[in-house]
């Protein structure tokens, strides 16, 4: 019994990973840094690329790392394995959906991120 729980867990956790992996582009960050380019890009091999940004003394952050989205008490979370100490965290995922601009008819998808000291909103299209 416990297998098969594990498996579903397993399961539906690489079903939310194949729905998130594309190039995100940050609309909205609210953090105690600064971002100098506005895209996170989340690859199928786990790979990822983060924002261009600098620490206080002007020497530039890691800008790659690995991701995987876990689950934990019924909520999904994006995990970044870093050398930048802003992105690597557990970020909680709070929203996740499908938006159609009313203008262009156009769908993207809408994912916003979570943790005790950053609130990331972002785009991908559809």
């Amino acid at each position: 019994m416990f297998i098969l729980i594990a498996f579903i867990g397993l399961t539906s956790c690489n079903n939310f990973e194949n729905k998130i992996y594309g190039t995100w582009i940050i609309d909205e960050i609210d953090a105690d840094f600064t971002v100098y380019t506005n895209a996170i890009g989340l690859k199928k091999n786990h790979n990822c690329s983060l924002p261009m940004m600098q620490d206080s003394i002007g020497d530039y952050l890691e800008q790659y790392g690995e991701w995987n989205v876990y689950n934990e008490n019924e909520n999904n979370y994006l995990r970044i394995n870093t050398k930048n100490v802003y992105f690597n965290t557990s970020f909680k995922i709070i929203e996740f959906y499908r938006w159609q601009d009313p203008k262009t008819g156009g769908y993207l998808m809408r994912m916003t991120l979570q943790n005790d000291s950053i609130l990331i909103k972002m785009a991908r299209l559809d």
